[in-house]
């Protein structure tokens, strides 16, 4: 188990990685999303993450978001960009011998079955993969 500052200084890690055009915004008690944790702007490009990062959970929050910044620009449908942020913070967190809490993994698949829910009512094509993940049984 991760002490408070190990976390913190694997949080301030994985915000190192976002790219130097996001403007940072460490959030305290945000309650915007589902997670009550975090979201991003592409324009202008801002990052909220939890702040402080005060368990595993909350660091996956905050590198989901930062898979966002990495990783899409709203190039590709929303259910295949909250899926690759998915799988980029639970790579992530396995590369950091950080076990992945059951609840991130239930919510992960819940959020991709929303947006796949959502795509799917603008007539967007699903990835059979993505929803194969989403709704396997946890």
């Amino acid at each position: 188990m991760a002490t408070p500052a190990e976390l913190e200084q694997l949080a301030e890690a994985a915000l190192a990685e976002a790219p130097l055009r996001w403007v940072i915004v460490k959030s305290v008690g945000h309650s915007r999303t589902r997670t009550g944790a975090a979201r991003y702007d592409v324009w202008p490009p801002r990052l909220f993450v939890p702040w402080p990062v005060s368990d595993v959970y909350r660091l996956l929050v905050l590198v989901h978001e930062v898979a966002h910044a990495k990783l899409h620009w709203g190039r590709d449908p929303r259910h295949v960009e909250e899926y690759e942020a998915e799988q980029f913070a639970m790579r992530w967190a396995r590369a950091h011998a950080l076990r992945v809490p059951k609840k991130f993994l239930v919510g992960a698949r819940e959020n991709v079955c929303d947006r796949i829910d959502e795509d799917r009512k603008r007539g967007v094509w699903i990835r059979p993969s993505i929803e194969r993940w989403a709704n396997r049984a946890s």
